[in-house]
């Protein structure tokens, strides 16, 4: 199979794929430095703008995706008490319309195959309203509530969309926030996802099933550990 990975370089993107096996991943990155032998062919792009991916899918040849997984994510501490425009647009920019920019330009360029599928990867943020986390759950929340519009839009023609809502995963981004927040707070957020961190493979299996089961179309899946009970 192959996959178009956006936010392709991004540290859960890469560590996920290098957990997955039998697929020929092509990436899509806005970083011009980094070069991984995970993928077959990385491309990298300036802004995700809707002209720039029209003319990279313009160039492509020879090549039909049989999925989409949107990594693209930001997340920095944020309050609404404390709003600030331009931080909660560029959230919403990340979060929401990159994903759907590309999703509309591969649709629109049809490099695509009759049995393909898009599987957004949101966050458990989405759903448990935790204080200092505002831009990047809302931002979250309209991710997750457009997998069902898409659903429905693109049911006729037999293209799925389903949404992965992830709950803490150890990373440098992850650990970056939680270094900001008191120590008593760290310990009440991660109890509440039984003390450990939702694993890497747990991811890519739970991608990987995404992928493959044709009957799976418009659901938004939790794997956080219980967070969200």
């Amino acid at each position: 199979m192959n996959i178009l990975i956006s936010g392709a370089t991004s540290e859960i993107a890469l560590k996920v794929i290098e957990s997955m096996q039998g697929y020929t991943f092509y990436g899509l990155t806005r970083d011009k430095h980094l070069n991984s032998n995970l993928y077959n062919k990385l491309w990298s792009i300036d802004d995700y703008n809707s002209l720039e991916l029209k003319n990279l899918f313009a160039q492509i040849e020879n090549v039909s995706f049989d999925g989409l997984i949107l990594f693209n994510g930001f997340q920095s501490p944020s309050l609404l008490s404390s709003f600030r425009e331009k931080n909660f647009d560029e959230a919403i920019n990340i979060n929401f319309k990159i994903p759907m920019i590309v999703i509309n330009e591969v649709l629109k360029s049809k490099k695509y195959t009759e049995n393909f599928n898009v599987c957004l990867i949101g966050s458990i943020a989405s759903q448990v309203n935790e204080v200092g986390n505002a831009y990047y759950g809302l931002s979250k929340k309209i991710l997750e509530h457009s997998t069902k519009i898409l659903a429905k839009e693109l049911k006729q023609k037999k293209i799925r969309v389903n949404c992965l809502n992830i709950g803490l995963v150890e990373t440098q981004m992850s650990q970056n926030i939680l270094k900001k927040i008191p120590e008593k707070n760290r310990i009440e957020l991660l109890a509440k996802q039984g003390n450990e961190y939702v694993e890497i493979l747990q991811i890519a299996s739970s991608i990987a099933t995404l992928l493959s089961n044709k009957a799976i179309n418009g659901e938004n899946i939790n794997i956080d550990n219980g967070y969200s009970l």
